[in-house]
């Protein structure tokens, strides 16, 4: 009994490593592109591409996730695992050029913490409360959840006016059920429950609960990219970029103390150091 638990607390360091990893390499890699002005330019335009990436990333993980030889393969586990890390990193790239570094790492900050409670929380569930053995109901209503967020996000696009209510109910609707899969899958980890996790599979169960993560990001984006509620109005020094910043909760630009607006002129464009701009092309 002594060694199961010494070779399950083994396997279970090996998940969270390659996890930390993973965490540690994305973060890195997103603050370059939002720092760098000439990543932030480049990857701004390149959406399609992304796009690809990400689809890419997803059929390697289907690939992985049925493919048992690639799983169990000595080499091609590492490579095709680290691979599925880096095209999601990369497809996050068009989205992190359009955001700043204090809401990236503060949003990264959060949705990190809210992972860690969460598998803290399923780890030390009572054994009457074991999430691997009640998996049909977790299913059914993880189910029911995704389906009223989706009715949160359809009135946050067709509703403007209630557009940061709906899409807040419909992010949080979302991250409990992930939140509620990350507890599952640290259940399985640990390996005290019904069903246990194989010890050959740590580099999936990495995998799983990194997607988990990334569901739980990528919408913090909306907040990021909309509003920018950590980052300063006066933020430009941090960042090497030269376009014009966006002031918070507004498509206003950024002025300067000698650039003043005319409360009065609802004409289409303004000028920024004497440069005429559109604002139709502001955040673009």
């Amino acid at each position: 009994m002594e060694g199961h638990r010494r070779i399950r607390k083994r396997f279970s360091r090996k998940c969270y490593i390659n996890l930390a990893a993973f965490m540690l390499l994305a973060i890195i890699q997103w603050i370059l592109i939002a720092v760098v002005e000439t990543f932030r330019g480049f990857f701004r335009e390149q959406i399609f591409s992304c796009i690809a990436c990400f689809g890419v990333a997803l059929l390697l993980f289907v690939i992985f996730l049925f493919a048992q030889r690639v799983r169990h393969h000595r080499f091609a586990k590492w490579a095709v695992t680290y691979l599925i890390m880096e095209l999601h990193v990369v497809s996050f790239f068009v989205l992190v050029a359009r955001s700043w570094i204090p809401d990236i790492l503060i949003f990264f900050g959060l949705c990190i913490a809210a992972m860690i409670i969460s598998m803290i929380i399923g780890c030390h569930l009572s054994y009457t409360m074991d999430m691997t053995e009640n998996m049909g109901p977790h299913f059914l209503l993880s189910f029911l959840l995704a389906a009223a967020s989706v009715y949160f996000l359809m009135h946050s696009v067709q509703i403007e006016e209630l557009i940061a209510y709906n899409f807040c109910t419909f992010e949080l609707l979302l991250s409990l059920v992930m939140l509620s899969f990350i507890m599952l899958h640290a259940q399985t980890i640990k390996g005290d429950r019904l069903v246990q996790m194989n010890l050959r599979e740590y580099l999936l169960s990495a995998l799983l609960i990194y997607h988990e993560f990334l569901a739980i990001y990528v919408m913090t984006f909306f907040w990021q990219i909309r509003y920018a509620y950590f980052t300063p109005n006066d933020f430009f020094w941090f960042s090497t970029s030269s376009t014009v910043m966006l002031t918070k909760h507004t498509q206003h630009p950024d002025l300067d103390d000698e650039d003043e607006i005319d409360p009065q002129d609802d004409s289409d464009s303004w000028t920024y150091e004497n440069v005429p701009i559109d604002i139709d092309i502001l955040g673009k």
